[in-house]
């Protein structure tokens, strides 16, 4: 009897916090449990999303199928109008011949990039999950972006970076777009690059950071000196995203060594 009157004075309160806490709750449940359980991970259900639709060779019309899947479903990358635009601007920009990503997650900035490189012009993107970067080659053919217009690669970004010279025969990249991570993996990141000698005078680095406290973190660990530039921190409708941090490389970093 105490039992059953316990039972009934709890579950209000159960039901309340799980109402108030669903998202984390769904979110737990997609990212520990489901693949525990066996289940398809968020990359591989918004590739079957997609899949079905978005037509085949329409990269606008698979860009506005994830975003609608991360409004609706599971924000499985960050598609803000804000900042899809802000990227837009920077690759119409610089018309890199080379553009490097380092987290492509789902595919999504994968796409909002190769769709506006120029004829000839390569993206490589790297995506440390393996799955994931299988998950990430499809969606991009998806959009519609020929194969010889982008390279996807697996594995850790420090060993990637450095693939990107050694097998892929280039020498440097005009931008690079660094989500993997926060502030700190980011500073990783941007390392790696200088290590590799991939960026050269006049490469444009872009680092989300996610958070203010990951961009303090990286601009405090950018060298003193003529080696970089902060040349932009706010959004093409003029909002300060300080999470965002552009980079204009003025000379390579082995040059300083």
């Amino acid at each position: 009897m105490q039992l059953a009157v316990l039972a009934a004075l709890l579950l209000p309160v159960c039901a309340a916090l799980a109402h108030r806490y669903r998202r984390l709750i769904c979110g737990f449940y997609r990212r520990r449990l489901l693949p525990w359980l066996g289940g398809p991970s968020p990359e591989e259900r918004i590739l079957r999303h997609v899949r079905t639709e978005a037509r085949h060779g329409t990269p606008d019309r698979v860009l506005s199928a994830i975003e609608e899947w991360c409004r609706r479903v599971h924000p499985v990358t960050d598609t803000d109008p804000g900042k899809a635009r802000f990227l837009d601007g920077v690759v119409l920009r610089t018309a890199p011949l080379h553009a490097l990503l380092v987290g492509a997650h789902c595919g999504y900035s994968a796409i909002r990039l190769a769709r506006l490189l120029a004829p000839g012009a390569i993206l490589v993107a790297v995506e440390p999950d393996p799955r994931a970067a299988e998950i990430v080659e499809e969606m991009i053919l998806l959009g519609g972006i020929n194969h010889s217009q982008f390279r996807v690669l697996s594995g850790s970004p420090a060993e990637a970076i450095a693939h990107c010279r050694s097998a892929l025969e280039v020498s440097s990249v005009q931008l690079a777009v660094l989500t993997q991570g926060r502030g700190c993996d980011c500073v990783r990141d941007l390392r790696s690059l200088e290590q590799a000698s991939l960026l050269a005078a006049g490469s444009l680095v872009l680092a989300d950071c996610l958070t203010s406290s990951g961009a303090s973190c990286f601009l405090a660990s950018i060298r003193p000196g003529p080696l970089y530039t902060v040349s932009s921190q706010r959004r093409l409708d003029g909002i300060a995203t300080d999470r965002m941090v552009e980079l204009t490389v003025n000379c390579p970093a082995q040059e300083l060594l």
